[in-house]
């Protein structure tokens, strides 16, 4: 028999998933943070996902200033979930410019 090895840990920051249940169902989002332990608050294994939630639409030549404005809004979420509730893909992230890691270290200012 072959001796047990430790699972990769794979769900990394900056890794891009999909969620799969909840308002945010089919989005893409970004893990920020990633909590394998448990605690009173979450009895399971979860992470500081930042996603997508609506995405800019199409915008065409004939379009006012003030449409264009609005179609081309972006808007985000920042959410704790449970890691039973997204998927991992292959594709990862580059944070170290995306995301400055001084409010996390805090402890007073932690999110997770």
């Amino acid at each position: 028999m072959a001796p047990a090895t430790k699972p990769t840990k794979f769900l990394k920051p900056g890794k891009v998933v999909i969620m799969t249940s909840g308002r945010y169902a089919g989005k893409k989002c970004v893990i920020v943070q990633n909590t394998d332990m448990k605690n009173k608050e979450r009895p399971y294994g979860h992470a500081l996902v930042a996603g997508v939630k609506k995405y800019p639409k199409k915008v065409v030549r004939g379009m006012s200033k003030r449409s264009i404005a609005r179609r081309s809004q972006v808007g985000v979420f920042l959410r704790v979930v449970n890691q039973k509730h997204f998927l991992p893909t292959r594709y990862n992230m580059d944070l170290s410019k995306a995301v400055s890691y001084t409010h996390l270290t805090l402890p007073t200012k932690r999110i997770v």
